[in-house]
């Protein structure tokens, strides 16, 4: 929520996209909140939930956003999303977390 109690939205974007794709939809939120660019990473994971090389195995994806700055703060405590794709499962690692 931004400080005028207003939520902010992603660009659109399709799951399995590029890391670059995820990048360009989210970076705004970084750079407007928090005054950092960031760098985005997409693993492929198999059936079985291990990483692969082979784009033809994949059947779910997982994204590590960094912000290229180091922040003394909380940076985030609190995060929605909104699945346009009944497939879609989307898991959230606070920094906290990780």
């Amino acid at each position: 929520m931004d400080p005028d109690g207003e939520y902010w939205t992603s660009e659109e974007f399709t799951c399995g996209c590029s890391a670059s794709t995820f990048r360009s939809a989210i970076k705004d939120f970084y750079s407007d909140f928090f005054g950092t660019t960031i760098s985005v990473s997409r693993l492929d994971l198999d059936a079985d939930g291990n990483e692969t090389s082979d784009s033809s195995l994949a059947i779910s994806y997982s994204y590590s956003v960094t912000m290229d700055k180091l922040l003394s703060s909380t940076t985030t405590t609190f995060m929605m999303t909104f699945n346009t794709a009944s497939a879609s499962t989307i898991d959230i690692e606070y920094p906290s977390m990780v």
